[in-house]
């Protein structure tokens, strides 16, 4: 009986852990979309300024 009550005990423990690693892995994930989205923007803004000193070459 007391294995069996250690075995269910530790699949709680289980899940409680799989619960934490799948919230860190989604709390990753966001960090990641957001690095993403902010390289985006870098680039893009770095386009805008590559373009405005060409037309200062040009004046």
């Amino acid at each position: 009986m007391s294995i069996l009550f250690a075995g269910i005990a530790s699949c709680g423990d289980d899940k409680k852990e799989q619960e934490k690693l799948d919230h860190t892995l989604d709390a990753i994930e966001s960090v990641e979309q957001d690095i993403d989205e902010t390289i985006d923007k870098v680039e893009k803004k770095s386009e805008e300024v590559e373009a405005a000193l060409k037309e200062l070459d040009n004046l």
